[in-house]
């Protein structure tokens, strides 16, 4: 419990700007009371009439607009010392925001009431009225002030944000569709076609088709290519930890044939040996893949949905296995199981060096194998 003379000596110590004489704090201090505020109560309510003029002597608290958490917006934020709550020496004029307490918050609160009212015995403690009313239009217009420029900023940033969704919509539908159709030319005319027709026509004229829209996307936003996955950082831990991890999968695989009776590095050695080309191409080819499924699609995912990767990682998942569309069921699993794994590796390092090698090790046996 704080006694009078020491909320008298915090009044003086905290309102020193208003030149308060001893009689005049010692009238404050007989009003005002001391109340503690836990995180995340609420000090001032929107849009209410203030019935009293708050000084924090501890703690932080949010200064926000809104009437509910959902359609609030953070527009500030008060600090031990601050002097707030002056709107209660207007009349007819509510809170403007919300003030919240974001740790454990000690305040003074005193009487709108005893600010404004004159003694009856010819002392005239109104001199308080005149003495804090510049002070409070100060504030206020301060206030004003920092609300004005928060919602400007405000106002822009979701402006930008708004033209970037957009264009990440179209690059996104654009992406998708052209993914489908090469899947579906793929299917039906790959094998009417010799093997360097079918590698040009589509796989790179695919490529292409889906890289232009994408550096187009990046200039006009003016992103970095670096934001899809290619750059430098995380270069050499992503792929120090996919080489573990391939490593980890292949102690899992040499263990598995005593169980299972299938070999299944026989594949792999058989598919190595009789296309020396393999690595060169389908090491491109995989990079190609990542900085599409990864870079691409699950980026743009990620900027679309923000919070909550997972999300993203599942629906590119899906994506990716649907486009690895196969007879079987099981093939579709596990085509989605492992995109999950490159998602969430990708997530890690966000660099694409490491989940192209991962890609390729697990694809080399899904070919080896015949499930590509």
């Amino acid at each position: 419990m704080v006694c009078r003379s020491e909320i008298q000596q915090l009044l003086e110590r905290h309102l020193a700007q208003l030149s308060l004489t001893y009689e005049q704090l010692a009238i404050l201090s007989q009003a005002a009371q001391v109340v503690d505020y836990k995180p995340g109560e609420q000090i001032v309510q929107h849009n209410q009439h203030v019935d009293y003029l708050y000084v924090l002597l501890s703690g932080q608290a949010a200064v926000c607009q809104g009437h509910t958490d959902q359609d609030s917006v953070r527009i500030g934020t008060l600090s031990s010392g601050s002097v707030f709550g002056e709107t209660c020496l207007f009349d007819n004029i509510s809170s403007s925001a919300a003030v919240y307490a974001e740790h454990t918050c000690v305040t003074i609160q005193i009487p709108s009431a005893v600010l404004k009212q004159k003694d009856q015995k010819g002392k005239d403690p109104g001199d308080i009225y005149y003495k804090i009313l510049p002070v409070a239009a100060c504030l206020s217009a301060r206030r004003l002030q920092e609300v004005n420029k928060n919602q400007t900023q405000i106002l822009l940033q979701r402006q930008k944000e708004h033209q970037n969704y957009v264009v990440l919509g179209e690059i996104f539908t654009y992406v998708i569709t052209v993914l489908g159709i090469w899947k579906v030319f793929n299917q039906i005319a790959a094998e009417e076609f010799p093997n360097f027709i079918h590698t040009i026509v589509f796989n790179w004229i695919f490529i292409f088709a889906i890289c232009i829209p994408v550096f187009l996307f990046l200039r006009k936003t003016k992103s970095k290519i670096s934001e899809l996955g290619v750059k430098r950082e995380n270069l050499f831990s992503s792929i120090f930890a996919a080489v573990i991890l391939c490593c980890l999968l292949s102690f899992l695989f040499y263990v598995s044939r005593f169980f299972t009776g299938f070999d299944l590095f026989k594949g792999v050695f058989l598919l190595h040996r009789e296309d020396p080309n393999f690595f060169f191409r389908y090491t491109i080819h995989c990079y190609i893949q990542e900085f599409v499924a990864r870079g691409v699609v699950l980026g743009l995912l990620l900027k679309f949905l923000g919070e909550g990767a997972w999300k993203s990682v599942f629906i590119s998942s899906i994506l990716f296995a649907l486009f690895h569309t196969q007879n079987e069921p099981i093939i579709l699993v596990t085509f989605f199981i492992a995109s999950l794994l490159f998602g969430f590796f990708y997530l890690r390092y966000r660099n694409l060096a490491g989940v192209s090698i991962l890609h390729y090790y697990l694809g080399s046996f899904a070919k080896g194998i015949g499930w590509m």
